[in-house]
């Protein structure tokens, strides 16, 4: 653990595979030293655990991983996370030229929307389109403006909406306590 940090824990999370037996030495004699040997039966490529470790130390320094291992040419692989500045939490973060490229496809794509819309307009097909596309508007128009009266199912949904936004208005002014509803 950085700056030699007590364990206070150590617990296996997740694990690929059963047949791995991947397991901590609970010793703690090594965990006031902050260290933790580890062992496992098996790990082929693909195969890894998820631990958590609980450490009486700060976060200024990332805890490392050391030893060998037969066979492994390309050593511990150990994935990091990036951490903010004040080391309060982990960054979730796009990356520029990720965002660049998100936006420079968002770009292309508006780009060819509308040259196939002004491509459409210029043909007859289109042009008929277009005209029966304003006809329409004008008989949705005129539609509007024919008075209806609302169903009753709609009053109904109004009122239970308003319903259950005095309600919750209420909950919100005179604190309900959090939890499940209903209280379970």
């Amino acid at each position: 653990m950085p700056d030699g940090a007590a364990i206070l824990s150590v617990r296996v999370k997740k694990i690929t595979r059963p047949i791995c037996g991947f397991e901590f030495v609970n010793n703690q004699t090594d965990y006031a030293l902050g260290k933790c040997l580890l062992k496992w039966r098996i790990l082929e490529p693909e195969d890894g655990v998820v631990l958590q470790v609980i450490y009486a130390g700060s976060a200024r320094h990332d805890p490392t991983l050391e030893g060998a291992i037969e066979g492994q040419k390309s050593g511990i692989v150990v994935e990091r996370y990036g951490v903010n500045p004040e080391k309060t939490d982990i960054q979730s973060s796009i990356s520029l030229l990720r965002l660049l490229g998100i936006l420079a496809l968002v770009t292309v794509v508006a780009s060819l929307i509308t040259f196939a819309k002004r491509i459409r307009s210029t043909t007859t097909i289109g042009k008929k389109i277009t005209e029966e596309v304003a006809e329409a508007e004008k008989k949705l128009a005129l539609l509007k403006k024919t008075a209806m009266p609302m169903p009753l199912a709609s009053w109904i949904i109004i009122i239970v909406a308003v319903a259950l936004l005095v309600f919750g208005l209420w909950a919100l002014c005179y604190g309900l306590s959090t939890g499940p509803p209903f209280g379970w």
